[in-house]
């Protein structure tokens, strides 16, 4: 699934501020809920991120999103931690995160199906490289619609 505008323009408006502040971006997304809509920015750093670093990244980026994206004003704003089963969005996550488990949906079916869970092996070329149910795929990086660690027991 490809970023919306809002979450294109919210990341290009973030991600120097947080760097700043030696954090690292990891998405935004618009979500619909029971209570309104809501605009959710992950962060995280090297050893996990504590909610002292989310207040002061929320008290940083708030003054940023109504200057430069005033259309994120119709959204509740929700700074946090990506979690344990972190999205991966990127070539760069991929590659960070190889040799981790993961979830995997891919835009069109290879083989019979389109989710997939299994171990990243590498990335090669244009594609992220995983192994699943004793079988090695090559899934397109730009076919990738939904990626995410999955915890290990």
């Amino acid at each position: 699934m490809e970023p919306s505008k809002l979450e294109i323009d919210v990341e290009r408006s973030v991600r120097p501020v947080v760097e700043k502040m030696g954090l690292e971006f990891v998405d935004a997304a618009v979500a619909s809920e029971p209570a309104g809509a809501v605009l959710r920015v992950l962060l995280d750093r090297p050893g996990g991120i504590d909610l002292d670093a989310l207040t002061e990244a929320t008290y940083n980026i708030r003054p940023v999103l109504e200057r430069e994206v005033p259309e994120a004003e119709r959204y509740r704003l929700e700074v946090s931690s990506p979690g344990i089963e972190r999205p991966l969005r990127r070539r760069a996550d991929f590659e960070r995160f190889a040799g981790r488990q993961v979830f995997v949906r891919s835009s069109y079916k290879i083989g019979d199906r389109r989710n997939f869970t299994g171990r990243i092996e590498r990335v090669e070329g244009d594609a992220v490289v995983v192994r699943a149910d004793e079988e090695t795929l090559a899934i397109p990086l730009n076919k990738i619609a939904k990626a995410h660690l999955v915890v290990e027991v």
